[in-house]
């Protein structure tokens, strides 16, 4: 697996995990279409350590903070410069044009190879839910997301994404009284295996991002954000987003990812249109 870390990856990852019965998963390099970045140093089955490889191309790191914006005033680190355990985007120039090339994707630095940083992909940047200045990153949300399926027993999570209220149709345009006029809210949508899930199982994901992150905890209980809508979509849904982006754009399968966050009515519509 080209790259099986990050919470977001996770989900894909945990999938594979029943087809390889006691085998590992093996990581062996982070890369990307735009270059290469590392390579993992450390053995299948622990959590991947790459370590940077400068003469691929020249890679630069931007300090970020928790929910993956840059800090106010930071500047791309050399790699001699960068801190044990911090968050940083990947700053990439190569030798095919790109120039400090914000990647997007979000490292953490989690050691040193013969003097060399080792980093792990955490999380992709720009995929941050925001409607009341909580900023919930995509790593905050999918581990929350994720520990809240692990109490469903009898389903799994196949994929997901969200969308933050002011792209919800149903609050537009008024449908739902529960949802006209009320405070801004995510929007979540799931792809589940298994059967119909209790309506009461909904609230779980709302709960346990309110145990996990703070300030979207005191935003809830001050109605400042509303409770989430969650919409169970199709199976085959997300399979059937992938080959649609790829027949309408440029994108290849090896450069797809996934969008934690739509930001688009189109996307939300194509979602929303395959409601379970």
């Amino acid at each position: 697996m080209a790259l099986s870390s990050g919470t977001s990856m996770a989900v894909y990852s945990e999938r594979c995990k029943k087809y390889l019965g006691h085998l590992h998963i093996a990581s062996a390099v982070y890369g990307a279409s735009e270059g290469a970045i590392g390579v993992n140093v450390n053995e299948p089955g622990k959590q991947p350590e790459y370590a940077l490889v400068p003469e691929a191309d020249f890679v630069e790191f931007l300090p970020v903070d928790e929910s993956g914006e840059a800090e106010e005033g930071a500047t791309p680190l050399l790699a001699s410069e960068v801190k044990m355990d911090k968050l940083y985007e990947v700053v990439l120039t190569n030798a095919t044009g790109l120039y400090r090339y914000r990647m997007g994707d979000v490292v953490r630095v989690v050691g040193s190879y013969h003097g060399t940083p080792t980093v792990d992909f955490q999380f992709r940047a720009k995929q941050m839910l925001n409607v009341h200045m909580e900023k919930v990153s995509e790593a905050a949300f999918t581990g929350a997301l994720r520990r809240a399926v692990d109490g469903w027993p009898d389903h799994q999570l196949v994929d997901f994404t969200t969308a933050e209220s002011v792209l919800d149709p149903v609050a537009a345009d008024g449908r739902s009284a529960d949802l006209a006029g009320s405070p801004p809210y995510y929007l979540v949508l799931l792809e589940l295996s298994g059967p119909s899930l209790p309506s009461q199982r909904i609230d779980d994901i709302d709960a346990t991002l309110q145990l996990e992150h703070f300030v979207y905890r005191s935003f809830r209980v001050k109605s400042s954000i509303g409770p989430m809508r969650v919409v169970r979509v199709q199976p085959g849904t997300f399979a059937a987003y992938r080959q649609h982006v790829f027949d309408t754009t440029q994108t290849t399968m090896n450069q797809f990812k996934q969008p934690r966050v739509l930001r688009t009515e189109e996307q939300v519509k194509f979602f929303l249109d395959r409601e379970l």
